[in-house]
């Protein structure tokens, strides 16, 4: 996989995740958005923010006196990354294990089964 960005830290997803709903957004308002879920400064949020920036995650843009940001990456693409990443990391690029795992789990509901078996059907379809 190509043009890897640095890997995000755990409260780094959180703000990227709220980032990607609100789409062009603000330190306070990300700040408001999850000052019920998490206990963390403003100056905090700025910070992880910034540093998101930094890695190339975000983009910004000074309106005023107020600095907006917004996804300079897709969700898509970081999660495809961070799965390559973890799939390198943890299966040494084997991706079977991961499926496995995930099958083995007693958690999964009829749903998600049924669901992962379309996606094999479709796979199978595009491969042929």
């Amino acid at each position: 996989m190509r043009n890897f960005l640095p890997a995000l830290s755990r409260a780094e997803w959180v703000i990227m995740k709220k980032i990607w709903e609100l789409r062009k957004t603000n330190v306070r308002e990300v700040y408001e958005e999850l000052m019920n879920s998490h206990d963390w400064a403003y100056n905090t949020i700025r910070t992880i923010m910034e540093r998101l920036r930094a890695k190339g995650y975000l983009n910004a843009k000074k309106v005023g006196n107020t600095l907006f940001y917004e996804p300079a990456v897709s969700k898509d693409k970081t999660v495809k990354q961070a799965l390559h990443d973890f799939t390198e990391r943890v299966f040494d690029g084997a991706i079977s294990p991961i499926f496995v795992a995930l099958l083995k789990e007693e958690n999964l509901s009829q749903t998600e089964i049924e669901n992962i078996k379309n996606l094999i059907k479709e796979k199978e379809k595009k491969d042929e």
